[in-house]
């Protein structure tokens, strides 16, 4: 049973894995098209990188939360 539940939790994380670097993919995308239109870097652009970077630390919270299940 124990090796079952590492094989769903490894799979969950790779799920995860996947779907970060695509919203990092598409919130990078965004700030690369805004810096090309508005030729400087603004706020919105600060917020674009805060969302791109964001699935990082989220990373690392949850698996400190799951490691607290073992």
């Amino acid at each position: 049973m124990m090796m079952n539940n590492m094989k769903v939790k490894k799979g969950l994380f790779r799920i995860y894995i996947v779907l970060s670097i695509m919203w990092s993919a598409f919130f990078l995308l965004a700030m690369v098209e805004s810096a090309f239109v508005t030729r400087g870097v603004g706020l919105d652009d600060l917020y674009l990188i805060i969302m791109a970077t964001l699935p990082v630390p989220l990373y690392f919270v949850l698996k400190w939360i799951s490691d607290g299940f073992k």
